[in-house]
């Protein structure tokens, strides 16, 4: 009864990728960037030289305890991986949609996905505001998340994916014993991250 109460304060927008501003790009850099610079991801700086523009794979990037701002193969002058302009790049190369959750007129969680044939739907990134992790919040976001997965299963969707790192031991419990996904094969162009699955 409780959940359902802070339900009633939970909103929902849903957005094309290319119906976002700059503005919003900016606001979903500043939060990858801090939370991906951390093992396991270690995704804060990268080479613009030794990689590919269109590759947010982990190689030639380094985390937050890196000791230098050079690319130790080539010399040049390391970047943020999750720039505002790769951010952008990457949320709006694969048709991404955005759900985004909010609480009151916060901005709370957001659940990015796309697409992969006309059954399966990838969860591409999903997530929920530090100060909205504790109790009830994570279970609000839970009921959100599913309540997502039935709007996309009115919509023709039967199979849903995602993928993370293999020792994001947090979210894999999440996905595993709260979601109910199960973990399928290893990524072959970046094979410490596996993906898994939910029918």
């Amino acid at each position: 009864m409780q959940n359902e109460k802070y339900l009633k304060k939970i909103t929902t927008k849903d957005f094309q990728a290319g119906e976002l501003t700059e503005k919003d790009f900016r606001y979903f850099s500043r939060y990858f960037v801090k939370f991906f610079k951390v093992p396991p991801w270690n995704e804060w700086l990268m080479c613009p030289k030794c990689k590919d523009p269109n590759d947010f794979s982990s190689l030639y990037t380094w985390g937050e305890k890196a000791e230098f701002k050079k690319c130790p193969h080539c010399g040049t002058k390391l970047i943020l991986f999750w720039s505002p302009q790769r951010t952008r790049r990457y949320l709006t190369m694969n048709k991404n949609r955005l759900r985004m959750i909010y609480w009151g007129k916060q901005r709370a969680a957001w659940i990015w996905g796309y697409p992969r044939s006309n059954t399966e739907f990838y969860f591409d990134t999903v997530g929920l505001l530090y100060r909205f992790r504790k109790n009830p919040g994570v279970k609000i976001f839970v009921k959100v998340l599913e309540r997502y997965i039935d709007d996309l299963k009115k919509e023709g969707f039967s199979k849903f994916s995602t993928r993370t790192h293999k020792e994001a031991s947090t979210v894999r419990y999440f996905l595993q014993y709260v979601l109910g996904f199960k973990e399928g094969e290893p990524d072959k162009i970046d094979p410490e991250r596996t993906y898994w699955y939910k029918s």
